[in-house]
């Protein structure tokens, strides 16, 4: 056995009930520590779910007012660009839908188309052209008419009548929408906006640009989860009482199956000194002219005759057959001879 933990063996089975008693209690103590520690702690948080989707979108058709080889007279088109003696009136039209499992949500809607004429970047007037308002239940659908042609002729005599050098202008189409209601039973509401614009080129062609946008609608909902906590102070809970619990069963051990006798203890302990000083330590053989001559001193440990040995600059000699330990200095033997 390594002598080191013979020692330490031996110094609990010396003091094996202070040991047990302590180690049982220090267990006993971690181990409740251990219990009431909680491992996961509740916690509530509001977050944010979704309940529905919504969508706008504004777009412009018109229908072909004139015989041309292209397309049939009374035909609805939609175009990236309208000839404006082939389709001189505009629909712009505002969809506008909400999507849920279950809805009843009342949508409002109104839709108006404005001109306008600008002297160096600032507007010097507007006017409304048409306007328009729908409702409907979970979405909505508005058209208004736009004769582009008359629009332009009226924009060409307000410039006309104010004589201006130079001039820009425009046509507008302003869509809003709000809505209310409720969707999955909680109550929602919301309002956006729409807009586009006409843009004629040339005096004889026109184009068209809307907006489109989406959204989604939310619920605040409070939630309760768990998470852990206490980790690496619940291990070392549980790892001291198991060890605690495990030194108290060694101490209960030792006192009824470990009991060295006193030679084993001695033994061992040469053992213990023979390996910390080993290596000041050569093997040889006492000359027979000092077996039984004095002067001699004797040692009663290795380690006391070791360390007078390195004080006198001395090597110690171990004879196994004698099994003694020696150094001689100045016809002085210095000896240490174990107990059998």
């Amino acid at each position: 056995m390594d002598p080191a933990l013979f020692e330490v063996l031996l110094k609990i089975r010396r003091n094996w009930l202070a040991v047990f008693l302590v180690s049982l209690l220090l267990s006993g103590a971690l181990a409740y520590a251990y219990t009431v520690t909680p491992a996961v702690v509740r916690e509530t948080s509001k977050v944010s779910k979704p309940l529905y989707r919504w969508g706008g979108v504004l777009n412009a058709s018109a229908v072909v007012a004139k015989e041309n080889p292209i397309w049939s007279l009374g035909e609805r088109v939609s175009l990236p660009i309208y000839p404006l003696d082939v389709t001189p009136v505009l629909e712009p039209t505002l969809t506008w839908k909400i999507y849920a499992k279950s809805a009843d949500v009342n949508v409002t809607a109104h839709m108006e188309v404005l001109y306008y004429v600008s002297y160096n970047g600032e507007r010097l007037f507007e006017k409304v052209y048409n306007a328009s308002s729908a409702s409907g239940r979970n979405g909505v659908v508005l058209s208004i008419p736009v004769n582009v042609s008359d629009v332009v002729s009226r924009i060409e005599a307000d410039v006309a009548f104010l004589k201006l050098p130079r001039f820009e202008s425009g046509i507008e189409v302003k869509g809003d929408f709000s809505y209310s209601g409720t969707v999955e039973g909680r109550p929602v509401s919301g309002s956006g906006s729409l807009n586009g614009n006409v843009k004629v080129s040339y005096g004889s062609v026109y184009t068209f640009t809307g907006d489109a946008v989406n959204g989604t609608g939310t619920y605040t909902e409070t939630v309760t989860f768990t998470r852990p906590v206490n980790r690496v102070k619940r291990t070392l809970l549980l790892g001291g009482s198991v060890l605690a619990l495990a030194l108290a069963i060694v101490a209960l051990v030792l006192r009824f199956r470990f009991n060295p006798s006193p030679e084993e203890v001695e033994r061992v302990r040469a053992m213990a000194e023979l390996r910390r000083y080993g290596k000041w330590i050569s093997t040889g053989k006492l000359p027979e002219s000092y077996v039984h001559s004095p002067p001699k001193v004797e040692f009663p440990s290795l380690g006391d005759l070791v360390e007078t040995a390195i004080d006198h600059g001395k090597r110690v000699i171990h004879d196994p057959e004698r099994g003694l330990y020696f150094f001689v200095d100045g016809g002085v033997l210095y000896i240490f001879s174990p107990k059998s």
